[in-house]
């Protein structure tokens, strides 16, 4: 083995994957030359010539394999340089031992593993395309009655069988080791990224709480002396004074909506789920109630269809479907605001559509918008953090959902929302539920 890691370019020694190609194929080229040597003298011995003279020609292009894959800065054309030798030498010696009844074949169809071990997939492909024509132009002409000679004598047609059987053996058992190593060499790999990239997306998810938990009760106490101030000065100083005071008191404020938010986002992934029954028809009460109570939108409307009960989280339910309704009616310029909540139970799924009539949306922002910070108007246009939907996003794959919009500029926007239908409420939650009661855990 250390042999043939020798026959190794050094500059091909430190891409693993380069190195493990260049490794099989000089296995098969050592092969050949092997084959080659061997079957000179034989095919001098049973008079033939044409096959001693193939033989010798192919073990030349093994060695000249050797000198382009040194003195060749580009892999592709070393590769295309086997590839091409090869294909040569199968189709003369095809020529005269019988077409495809020769026992050659095999060394053509090993050009196709080969091949995708060594290039890229469409150079690939490209040698593949050509060898089954090659083979198609070999099969079309002996069917229709041309006669290709059988030069073997039977003893040597034999020992040819079986050594380019088990030559083509060995290129496909070579081939097919290669891939696993490299799959799973890869698997490793991605295994380690993705245990690094948890690691990290955990460290800062718990940074991102710790910060904003810590910045609550100083930025509580700024706006805290913000207010009294303006109390107990409003009077004594001016207009300019009173404007930047309005400015501090503005920004202190949407650092406050911001740190809640980036707290609740943080919180959002790992936060424990109570396992209850939740009436999706009172989560939407309490929305709709809530707003008509606050006079938030004294002309926007909420429409909602008879909603399931699910087995799961009243809070996170109730979160998810309010920042979906307060986006419907607060990006919205019409005079008769306009959300509404559709349901429908599928084989396999629950759906569920939150419709609105407002600003709407190009597609281009339709993944976008469900990232963290993503705004599509400015903070003087439209309040907000540009969290809620990354918020919706997190809580309704914590559930085994998938959420995407759909919309028209000008024309409103549609949340799809899906979820397993496990999560229905049944009475084998129920008595599960009782069942976690009864020994005493928390739910």
């Amino acid at each position: 083995m250390s042999f043939i890691k020798s026959l190794i370019p050094q500059k091909y020694h430190a891409d693993r994957k380069v190195f493990r190609s260049i490794y099989s194929i000089i296995i098969v080229d050592l092969i050949l030359l092997f084959v080659s040597l061997s079957f000179v003298p034989v095919f001098l011995f049973i008079d033939f010539i044409e096959g001693a003279y193939i033989m010798f020609y192919s073990s030349l292009a093994a060695l000249g394999y050797f000198l382009v894959l040194n003195f060749n800065k580009n892999l592709t054309t070393s590769g295309n340089y086997f590839v091409l030798q090869i294909l040569i030498i199968c189709l003369s010696m095809m020529y005269f031992t019988g077409g495809i009844s020769s026992p050659y074949l095999f060394w053509l169809f090993c050009i196709c593993p080969v091949s995708f071990l060594f290039f890229k997939e469409k150079i690939a492909l490209f040698w593949a395309g050509t060898i089954l024509v090659s083979f198609i132009v070999l099969a079309t002409a002996q069917i229709f009655g041309y006669p290709f000679e059988q030069q073997l004598t039977p003893l040597v047609l034999n020992i040819t069988w079986t050594i380019s059987f088990i030559f083509g053996v060995l290129i496909f058992v070579s081939t097919f080791r290669n891939f696993q190593i490299g799959l799973s060499k890869v698997n490793q790999q991605l295994k380690k990224t993705n245990s690094e990239l948890k690691n990290s997306n955990q460290e800062l998810e718990r940074f991102a709480y710790i910060a904003s938990h810590d910045l609550k009760s100083p930025l509580r106490s700024v706006i805290s002396f913000i207010t009294l101030f303006n109390k107990r000065y409003k009077n004594q100083i001016d207009e300019e004074g009173q404007e930047f005071l309005d400015i501090i008191s503005t920004n202190a404020d949407q650092m406050q909506h911001l740190i809640e938010d980036i707290l609740e986002y943080s919180k959002s992934k790992n936060r424990v789920l109570k396992k209850e029954k939740v009436d999706l028809n009172k989560v939407l009460k309490q929305i709709v109630s809530h707003i008509d109570s606050k006079d938030f939108y004294l002309d926007g409307k909420v429409q909602v269809s008879p909603l399931p009960e699910i087995e799961s989280d009243f809070t996170i339910f109730k979160q998810l479907f309010q920042n979906l309704i307060d986006n419907g009616l607060k990006y919205n310029h019409g005079h008769h605001k306009l959300v509404s909540v559709q349901y429908l139970e599928k084989e396999t799924e629950l759906y569920f559509m939150i419709k609105d009539n407002g600003i709407g949306m190009e597609e281009a922002y339709f993944k976008k918008i469900f990232e963290m910070f993503q705004r599509l108007h400015t903070k003087n246009e439209y309040q907000g953090t540009g969290i809620g939907l990354a918020v919706c996003k997190k809580i309704v794959q914590n559930q085994g959902g998938k959420i995407w919009v759909t919309s028209k500029l000008n024309e409103g926007s549609i949340f799809h929302i899906t979820f397993p239908k496990s999560i229905l409420w049944s009475e084998k939650s129920k008595e599960q539920i009782k069942d976690k009661n009864l020994l005493g855990v928390e739910i």
